[in-house]
């Protein structure tokens, strides 16, 4: 029988104070395998044990007392030891299960792809003997629990007995690339009030949490491969600044899908689900300073922030002016420094201007943005923002006027642009010269020529506020030069709020029950649907009670899908924080749809759609 939380909180505490016998849990930056290779048999033991785990490394008051693994005779890491090996070697693991009075329940460790995922019992105190051939080349994972439970529900003690096991082909060179883990460690208590302590929460790559994990050290030109595993209860969208990247593979522990070209796709944002990988590869073309990380808000934010109504939440109201963006995130955050031996090319000669104003809105708490240009107002005050219209290869100028009682970032999310623009204040630009925060009453100017057409999205980069859940977005919409923008054929869907855990609603376009929306009856409207939640997946539906309505895919994160899958399908999206999708919708005879948000099956947010 699996302890209570509170039991896990007691023993956290019990052992944090056995410094002596509770050894010091090390990262594991995923560089080198474990376990010893002869005769095509690789041989490995791994010894579950409590451990104290820094994740924010030189705090030493911070220790994490958790389960984890570790090879024989060496320290446990966070994540567990590598297993890499090529197609056909056989492995023996021996699983030594040193958890007082606690069970291990063992997934992941035989012959992949599987029917199903095999587990291994090891009781406490006991050992067990795995042996299996690797299968098929791809990237997989071992993870264990305490009680044999889902993946998706391991997010106490034992959420970090978690390991790659990554299969190389049989023959050929290995291609030169990187493995991160992602963790989250969460003994928040569900029956907590507003004046209950925060409980710990951590959020970790390779068992660092920024400003601790490693930077990623690169060059204009270079191919980058990498692969991300996620064996943790949460989901992660994972966000590119600066560039799109391409998703190579798609899998689990179980098995791996690796793309023909055909398949591969172009993204800035792509969702990692509970116990999902992913392998991707990307060039930077730009130097400077930028991030990969996941856009949950509370997987970013240093203080844990679970919403406005907790007392330990630095709110927009109230937030202090940050020297950088160093103190202001924390997590699954990866800092990438790209830089190159060329000079520096000129900035084109601007050719508009564009001002955008952030000020407090009338309703309590909003954040509401106005657009200028030549000194008149070219799109009223609004929250979200109204949608912010650029040219492709057209150079702009975007001055940002804080006119908040707070400070502010603003971050131009699947812009190509330079680092410095880039929006992550104190990070952006390089050690040189970097970007910083827009304190209240000043501006910031960015400048960018956007390379490519499509549905972006212009966000608050401010990660201990909730500006974004308090409406500090909007659309960025990329025409052709030439083309004429007819917003009477389009509709843009904003999927928007703060942590459903603490409102209990969505919202769309500002509002969990926006008015009516009315469209003509037999009109071609192109949909621009943007998720920009603070922590939440929608499900998008548009439909009526005799079924969903029908519409055409054209673009993710304003990449074409390609024309194998624009064909018409069932008007149903899952949509994750970052993302952006463009449909084709022919609104066909008069009737009344509902689009809807859904979170976990639950309604989060509607809108009435009246096609006259």
């Amino acid at each position: 029988m699996r302890p209570s939380r509170t039991a896990f909180l007691l023993l956290a505490v019990v052992a944090g104070c056995d410094r002596g016998g509770t050894p010091r849990i090390q990262p594991n930056d995923n560089l080198v395998a474990a376990g010893r290779l002869r005769d095509s048999t690789l041989s490995l033991t791994l010894v579950a044990r409590l451990g104290r785990w820094y994740p924010d490394e030189d705090r030493r008051d911070s220790a994490l007392v958790v389960a984890a693994f570790g090879a024989k005779g060496k320290a446990p890491s966070i994540p567990g030891p590598l297993i890499r090996i090529r197609s056909g070697t056989r492995i023996r693991v021996r699983i030594v299960n040193h958890l007082d009075s606690l069970p291990l329940f063992v997934h992941g460790l035989h012959a992949h792809p599987a029917a199903d995922d095999d587990t291994v019992q090891v009781a406490a105190g006991d050992i067990r003997d795995v042996e299996f051939t690797a299968g098929q080349p791809g990237t997989y994972f071992y993870w264990a629990s305490t009680a044999g439970e889902t993946i998706n529900q391991r997010l106490e003690r034992d959420s970090q007995l978690s390991g790659a096991l990554i299969v190389d082909p049989a023959t050929g060179p290995v291609v030169n690339e990187r493995i991160f883990v992602l963790s989250v460690l969460d003994l928040n208590d569900p029956d907590a009030t507003v004046d209950t302590p925060p409980a710990p929460f951590a959020t970790a790559i390779n068992g660092r949490s920024w400003p601790y994990t490693e930077r990623m050290n690169l060059a204009v030109g270079d191919t980058v491969h990498w692969r991300w595993i996620n064996p943790s209860g949460d989901n992660h969208p994972m966000h590119l600044h600066g560039f799109y990247y391409r998703v190579d593979s798609r899998g689990n522990n179980v098995a791996d899908t690796i793309y023909d070209p055909a398949q591969q796709r172009q993204v800035v944002t792509e969702r990692l689900s509970e116990g999902t990988t992913m392998t991707m590869t990307w060039s930077p073309e730009r130097p400077g300073q930028w991030l990969m990380h996941c856009h949950l808000h509370f997987h970013v934010a240093p203080d844990s922030s679970w919403g406005p109504d907790y007392p330990h939440v630095r709110n927009v109201a109230t937030s202090g002016t940050h020297e950088h963006q160093m103190d202001d995130m924390a997590g699954l955050v990866l800092g990438i420094n790209v830089t190159t031996l060329s000079a520096a090319s000129p900035e084109r000669p601007v050719a508009r201007r564009v001002r955008l104003i952030a000020e407090p809105a009338a309703e309590a708490s909003r954040i509401q943005l106005r657009q200028e240009e030549a000194g008149r107002v070219t799109a009223p005050a609004s929250s979200p923002g109204a949608p912010l219209v650029l040219t492709r290869g057209e150079p702009t100028e975007i001055t940002v006027v804080n006119r908040l009682t707070a400070p502010t970032a603003m971050h131009w999310h699947g812009i190509e642009l330079d680092s410095y623009y880039d929006g992550v204040a104190g990070w952006s630009g390089s050690p040189e010269k970097r970007s910083p925060m827009i304190a209240p009453g000043d501006s910031f100017i960015a400048r960018m020529t956007p390379p490519r057409p499509g549905t972006f999205i212009y966000h608050a980069h401010n990660m201990a506020s909730n500006q974004i859940g308090h409406g500090l977005v909007g659309a960025l919409i990329v025409l052709e030069p030439l083309e004429v923008r007819r917003a009477e054929d389009e509709i843009i869907w904003i999927v928007g709020g703060n942590d459903i855990f603490i409102t209990g609603h969505l919202e769309i376009n500002g509002q969990q029950a926006p008015p009516p929306l009315q469209l003509k009856a037999r009109h071609r409207y192109r949909i621009r649907l943007i998720n920009i939640t603070e922590d939440n997946t929608g499900d998008v539906t548009l439909g009526d009670s005799t079924g969903l309505a029908t519409w055409r895919p054209l673009a993710k994160d304003a990449m074409p899908v390609g024309l194998a899958r624009m064909k018409l399908v069932p008007a149903r999206v899952r949509t994750s924080v970052g993302e952006t999708y463009d449909f084709e919708f022919d609104s066909g005879a008069p009737r009344r749809l509902t689009l809807l948000v859904e979170n976990g099956g639950k309604a989060m947010a509607s809108q009435l759609v009246e096609i006259r």
